[in-house]
């Protein structure tokens, strides 16, 4: 899977965006696609500025690298084939671990926020994962998810291209899409 995001990044194939011609561009995109995630359940953007954020299946760049923060730790199994080609654009927040989300290496009830955005669908054991955000987070803390969920039709051809061997429909990248 890392190719797959060394590609969106370096070669700017980022499929369902065209506009986007630089990495500057992508990181806008991304920018806007959480403020617009967070703004209508009540929180600006902003809102992060003073919480210690855990940020859970972060990619190259992720929500902590897009909004101000208090302190963070952006947890990505891949997070080493991403450092040649994303340093340069990484700021000193928020901290970033390679690991799996299944095996969170956080403290104990240390988050005031923690965040997966399409992140679970890309894992094997989920429920690892969520028990471990639980884990992390201080009491009254925040859990934002958001998912890739595949319609009826969506599972319908996820089989057509497993049989057919078209990789396109098969979602691999998504497990439990």
């Amino acid at each position: 899977e890392s190719g797959h995001h060394e590609d969106a990044w370096t070669k700017l194939d980022a499929g369902y965006l065209p506009w986007v011609k630089s990495v500057p561009d992508y990181c806008d995109w991304l920018e806007s696609f959480y403020r617009s995630g967070l703004y209508p359940f009540g929180f600006p953007a902003d809102w992060l500025r003073d919480k210690v954020v855990l940020e859970i299946g972060s990619g190259p760049y992720g929500l902590l690298a897009c909004l101000p923060h208090g302190q963070g730790v952006a947890v990505d199994p891949l997070m080493p084939s991403f450092v040649p080609y994303m340093r340069k654009y990484w700021q000193s927040s928020p901290l970033r671990i390679a690991a799996l989300g299944e095996e969170l290496p956080v403290r104990e009830n240390a988050f005031d926020v923690a965040v997966a955005i399409n992140c679970l669908d890309h894992t094997l054991e989920p429920d690892r994962i969520l028990t471990g955000i639980a884990r992390a987070l201080k009491p009254g803390g925040y859990f934002f998810l958001n998912n890739n969920v595949k319609s009826a039709f969506g599972v319908m051809l996820s089989r057509v291209g497993e049989k057919f061997g078209i990789k396109r429909l098969t979602e691999v990248y998504h497990p439990h899409a």
